[in-house]
């Protein structure tokens, strides 16, 4: 065998190695920027500083961020400006400017000015000599007037709220770096019968900063034509031990395997963190367990080529460090009843990771074209869950944003696929209603936990429109 071959193949076993070994990454870790400004020699306590940067740090670390501490505190202009350079040379999320004393405006000037990051205005009243408060409130209309992302905290460094309000923020302006970043895959453009996920690439790059990498629906078809047929019976071995039952055919599981191998190419050629498929109509079926397996390693993956969705999964996974759904609106129960709830489901292709036991995993040939393999069960973990949507158009981008509890699911009472039962604690109508009144689609992604508050303040650090449900 020619060396050349020899070291495609090994690059194509590489790659699967990857689909079971890699445990995915972790939620976003915020860098957190910490600085404080004391303006001495006027009798403030200014050495109180010391203490409240030290509680400050510890209170960042306690919440799995990473503290990144200037190396002086700002007693003059000219350290602002040092600092300033201290976090551009970081790639921080944010920063804490912390008053541990009255200042004026002039020796903080060069920091806010110089960092092009969001911040956070810090205030306590540990020691009224401090005049922390009054300082703070003296610099805030500088930030205002200049238009800079900053949120402003008072309280002690053990005050459950402020603690609050800095666990939130900093998420967010960690997500927003992240996008801005990121590098997704987008195969084959938005599907046909869907103009409603049309994209504006140039939208995209200028609301997010992402990049988008283009593809034709040909690079699949070709490349997978080009796997080892060893390296994808040995892929297709792995799937069907991952499951509870298994109906389809080997050519169909095989060619679905190979699938996956090629995508994970792509992914990695091209450094891709997240890809959108257009399955539709030519891979109808056939991307449904390469999307399944992708998100459960940590690489957002939306079908149909729904590259909003994608985008959204990518900032839940970031969030959660877990996979979500991609579901549609499918059935209503207890219309008008406290509990009312949404059957969500889809053509089958869900992580595997959503579902309670792998034995109500089953894959079978795809029932609508008969070509490719699906895999079916009901997600039925229960917990507090964040029902999102994503859509760009008319040259902006609005976030659909709503809180539910999962409860149990099953593949008799629902269109077959991943069937999500959410039960929400508002009449469904008036979210049919606001959905429909501010232009949002038939996609919506659902990840565990209550990510409301984190998605509202991405979503005002990116300026685009919220629709929340209370």
């Amino acid at each position: 065998m020619k060396l050349k071959e020899l070291k495609r193949l090994k690059n194509i076993k590489n790659l699967v190695l990857i689909v079971f070994k890699w445990k995915g990454r972790q939620m976003i870790k915020p860098r957190v920027g910490i600085t404080t400004v004391v303006m001495k020699g006027f009798n403030q306590d200014e050495e109180d500083a010391v203490g409240y940067q030290e509680q400050l740090v510890k209170v960042v670390e306690k919440m799995g961020f990473e503290p990144v501490v200037a190396p002086e505190f700002i007693d003059e202009y000219t350290v602002a400006a040092k600092n300033a350079d201290f976090f551009n040379s970081k790639d921080i999320d944010l920063y804490i400017l912390l008053f541990g004393t009255f200042s004026d405006d002039a020796r903080v000037m060069p920091l806010i000015t110089g960092v092009n990051k969001p911040m956070i205005v810090w205030a306590t009243d540990y020691n009224p000599f401090n005049i922390s408060i009054t300082g703070s409130q003296n610099v805030m209309p500088n930030i205002w007037d200049l238009g800079i992302d900053f949120r402003f905290i008072y309280g002690d460094f053990n005050d459950k709220l402020a603690l609050h309000d800095l666990y939130i923020f900093s998420r967010a302006c960690a997500i927003k770096n992240k996008l801005s970043k990121t590098r997704i895959g987008y195969v084959g453009g938005h599907a046909n019968i869907m103009t409603c996920q049309t994209i504006d690439e140039i939208l995209v790059k200028k609301i997010f900063g992402t990049t988008i990498v283009n593809f034709g629906n040909e690079d699949i078809i070709l490349g997978r034509e080009k796997v080892s047929k060893e390296e994808t019976k040995k892929l297709w071995d792995e799937i069907k031990s991952m499951v509870g039952s298994v109906k389809s055919s080997d050519k169909n599981g095989l060619m679905t395997s190979s699938t996956l191998i090629q995508v994970l190419k792509m992914i990695k050629d091209n450094n891709l963190q997240a890809i959108s498929i257009n399955c539709f109509p030519h891979l109808k079926g056939q991307v449904c367990i390469p999307v399944a397996r992708l998100n459960d390693l940590g690489i957002p993956s939306a079908c149909e080529g729904d590259l909003n969705s994608t985008i959204l999964m990518y900032i839940m996974y970031l969030l959660t460090g877990k996979a979500s759904s991609n579901g549609d609106q499918l059935k209503v129960y207890n219309l008008d009843k406290p509990g009312n709830s949404i059957m969500f489901s889809h053509c089958g292709a869900g992580a595997l990771s959503l579902t309670k036991n792998k034995k109500d995993i089953v894959i079978h040939d795809d029932y609508e074209t008969g070509k490719g393999v699906a895999v079916y069960f009901p997600e039925n973990i229960p917990g507090d869950v964040t029902m999102g949507g994503l859509i760009g158009s008319s040259g902006e981008y609005r976030m659909f944003i709503a809180n539910g509890k999962a409860v149990g699911s099953n593949l008799i009472k629902a269109y077959e696929g991943n069937p999500l039962e959410v039960e929400f604690p508002f009449n469904v109508r008036d979210m049919f209603r606001q959905i429909a009144y501010n232009g949002f689609n038939h996609h919506w992604n659902i990840a565990y936990g209550n990510l409301k508050e984190e998605l509202s303040e991405l979503c005002q650090l990116l300026k685009i429109n919220s629709v929340i449900m209370e």
